[in-house]
């Protein structure tokens, strides 16, 4: 055998294997570099998550104590409303209740006072009654007397027209 056919081989081993190394070695570092590169966007991506997630916790805990400080507000106002209310009705209600009071007294000297004047009404329709019976019996008693007067004018004339006596002239 020719020593060509052993030496081409191993030259050609030799330069195959130098490439393969070469190549592996520099696939290697490029796969090193891309998966250092993939490594550092991932960390890249969970830190900008993990700002955007604590960012997102910040912005829901400031929306929460806003919300929280709003409701306070409003329930504080709402407080002071009530309480503003409660005070105004109280007054009014004392003011009412004054008013009733006093009310209440004028009723009872009105009261007082209308009894007074029942009672001097019922005096004056008695006396009223007493004095219309006298007058009535004053005019009974005055017809009476003149029909007594009349009947002893009458007989007065009867006696003295059977008598000699001429009757009196009637002015």
């Amino acid at each position: 055998m020719k020593p060509f056919h052993i030496i081409a081989p191993i030259v050609l081993f030799g330069i195959f294997g130098a490439t393969y190394l070469h190549h592996s070695r520099t696939t290697a570092a490029a796969e090193q570099t891309r998966l250092t590169e993939i490594t550092q966007a991932a960390a890249q991506a969970d830190l900008a998550k993990a700002q955007a997630e604590q960012k997102a916790r910040d912005d829901a805990a400031r929306r929460a104590a806003e919300k929280l400080a709003g409701e306070l507000k409003a329930q504080a106002e709402l407080d002071a409303r009530w309480a503003a209310d409660d005070l105004r009705l109280r007054a009014e209600t004392d003011d009412y209740i004054k008013r009733g009071e006093t009310l209440e007294r004028k009723i009872k000297d009105l009261e007082v006072k209308l009894g007074a004047v029942r009672a001097s009404t019922q005096t004056l329709t008695d006396e009223a009654h007493t004095l219309a019976r006298s007058v009535e019996l004053a005019d009974i008693e005055k017809r009476n007397t003149e029909l007594e007067t009349q009947r002893l004018t009458e007989i007065l004339v009867s006696k003295a027209t059977g008598s000699s006596v001429p009757p009196a002239t009637q002015p």
